[in-house]
C-alpha cells in the first residue's frame, strides 16, 4: 500500500509514475515520441535512471521499483523538466513483466546488482530463471539487450550459466559499461567487491 507522502513527492509521482493494467504499456503512446526504450528493473535509490536519462535525453526510461520507501529519494533526483524521458512503476518484477510491455518494444533492459539471493534453499528467488529470460526475449526488440552487473560472483556464475543455457541469446563481448556509479555499487568497491558486468543480445532462432 501506497504510504503518505509529502506535498511535492505527491505533484512528482503525477508526472512520473505509471500503473500497469491488464493491458500492455505502449510505452512510446506513454512517452508520445518513438525513442528507444530502456527500463530499468530495480531503481534503488535513482542514481542510475536519473544520471542516464540525464546524459541520454533521446532514449525512454522506464524504471521498476517495488519498495515504496525508494520513491522519495528517487523522485528528489528527477527534475521536471530535465526528466521528461522518465517513468516509472511501482510494481514487483518476475516472469509476467513480459505481459506488462508491449512486446517487442524495448531496446535495453538494465539489472543492476540484483538480490543475489546467497543461500542455496533461497536460489528459487533469484530473479535470473529461465521463465524470466523467456519474458525478456518476449519484450526486447530483435538485437535487444540485458545489461546485468553484480557483485557476487556465485550469482554471477549462476548468470551466465542461465544464459548459455538458451539459443535465443548471445554474449556481448566487447560492450560499453554504463558510466554511473551507484551509491550501492560505490559501497561494495570500497569493500573489496568489484561489479562483474554482463551483456546478453537477443537474436532470433530460425525454426524448422
Amino acid at each position: 500500500m501506497k504510504p503518505e507522502f509529502s506535498n511535492d513527492i505527491e505533484e512528482k509521482l503525477m508526472q512520473f509514475l505509471l500503473k500497469t493494467g491488464e493491458e500492455p504499456l505502449r510505452l512510446n503512446e506513454v512517452f508520445g515520441n518513438d525513442h528507444p526504450i530502456h527500463v530499468e528493473i530495480g531503481s534503488g535509490r535513482g542514481e542510475f535512471i536519473a544520471e542516464m536519462a540525464r546524459m541520454l535525453p533521446n532514449v525512454n526510461f522506464l524504471g521498476f521499483e517495488l519498495k515504496w520507501k525508494r520513491f522519495p529519494p528517487i523522485l528528489k533526483r528527477l527534475d521536471e523538466t530535465i526528466h521528461t524521458n522518465v517513468r516509472l512503476a511501482a510494481e514487483y518484477v518476475d516472469k509476467t513483466i513480459g505481459e506488462k510491455i508491449e512486446p517487442g518494444s524495448v531496446d535495453k533492459v538494465y539489472i543492476i546488482h540484483p538480490d543475489p539471493w546467497p543461500k542455496r534453499r533461497h536460489h528459487k528467488h533469484r530473479i535470473i530463471q529461465q521463465a524470466f529470460l523467456d519474458a525478456l526475449y518476449t519484450l526486447l526488440k530483435p538485437g535487444g539487450e540485458v545489461y546485468i552487473s553484480t557483485d557476487h560472483r556465485d550469482y554471477a556464475q549462476w548468470i551466465k550459466n542461465e544464459f548459455a543455457k538458451r539459443e535465443d541469446f548471445t554474449v556481448v563481448e566487447d560492450f560499453d559499461k554504463p558510466p554511473v556509479v551507484t551509491h550501492f555499487e560505490d559501497m561494495k568497491r570500497r569493500e573489496g567487491f568489484e561489479p562483474i558486468p554482463m551483456t546478453y543480445r537477443k537474436r532470433e532462432v530460425p525454426h524448422d
